[in-house]
């Protein structure tokens, strides 16, 4: 399964409210930073991608407004809406 990055998921307003409800529970929490995962599944007989498919593939998934690459720091959350 290839996991890719999309854009920001919630706007800097949203996340500057979101720590700050997050910190008054638990203060030591410092950031939070929220985007959008794309999970692609390949089929059996190909487990991986070429280089034009990839090219075409992230084309495809960008929208919004782009982020910067992040070095994620502690412990990583991932919340997936229910299938």
């Amino acid at each position: 399964m290839l996991r890719l990055r999309g854009s920001q998921a919630y706007s800097n307003f949203r996340i500057q409210k979101l720590l700050r409800d997050v910190q008054a529970v638990v203060p030591h929490v410092l950031s939070i930073d929220t985007e959008y995962q794309h999970l692609v599944m390949l089929s059996n007989d190909q487990q991986e991608l070429d280089v034009d498919e990839m090219a075409k593939l992230k084309r495809l998934l960008t929208y919004g407004p782009q982020m910067q690459d992040v070095e994620h720091k502690g412990i990583r959350v991932f919340v997936l809406p229910r299938f």
